[in-house]
C-alpha cells in the first residue's frame, strides 16, 4: 500500500490509527493535528516550554491544592480517566464532613485522594470499600500512585 493511499484512507475515516497514535498526528502539510485540547496543552508544556506542569488540563484548573499538579501530570501521562475535583464526603446523615481533592467514582474501585483541608478525622461508613490516600502520600511515592490508580485505566 502506498503512503499517500494510506493517508487518504485516514483522512476519509476508512482507516483508523492505533490508540497509541491518537493524541496527535502529522497531516500532509507537516503540521501536528491534535484531537483534544488537553493533548495540545500537554504537548506545548512538554515540548515547547520544557515544563510538563506549565499547562495543566482544563479540569485541573479547579483544584484547590496546586501541590496536586505532579499527580495531574501523572494522570495525563498514564491516560487515566478524568477525576472528579472537590468531591464532598458525607457521613451517614448526609452531612458533609470533608472533601476529596481528586476522586474516581464510577470504576471497580472508588478512589479518593485528599489533602489536609479536606481530610475527615474519622472515616464515615459511607466510604466503606473506597481506597483512600493522602495527597502528599501519592505525590511523594510514585509506586503508591500506581497501586490505587492503575485499576482505573
Amino acid at each position: 500500500m502506498k503512503v499517500l493511499t494510506l493517508l487518504d484512507q485516514i483522512d476519509n475515516g476508512q482507516t483508523a490509527l492505533p490508540g497509541f497514535q491518537r493524541g496527535c498526528v502529522w497531516n500532509r502539510a507537516g503540521y501536528l493535528v491534535f484531537e483534544e485540547i488537553d493533548h495540545l496543552r500537554h504537548h506545548v508544556a512538554e515540548q515547547i516550554l520544557d515544563n510538563p506542569l506549565a499547562v495543566p488540563p482544563a479540569w485541573a484548573h479547579h483544584l484547590d491544592d496546586m501541590a496536586a499538579l505532579p499527580v495531574v501530570e501523572w494522570i495525563v501521562d498514564k491516560d487515566l480517566p478524568e477525576p472528579v475535583i472537590g468531591q464532598n464526603v458525607e457521613d451517614a446523615k448526609g452531612e458533609v464532613v470533608g472533601s476529596f481533592e481528586l476522586a474516581w467514582l464510577e470504576y471497580r474501585y472508588r478512589v479518593g485522594i485528599w489533602n489536609e483541608q479536606g481530610k475527615v478525622f474519622s472515616i464515615p461508613p459511607t466510604l466503606a470499600g473506597w481506597r483512600l490516600y493522602h495527597l502528599e502520600e501519592v505525590r511523594q511515592a510514585p509506586y503508591t500512585r500506581q497501586t490505587p490508580l492503575r485499576t482505573l485505566g
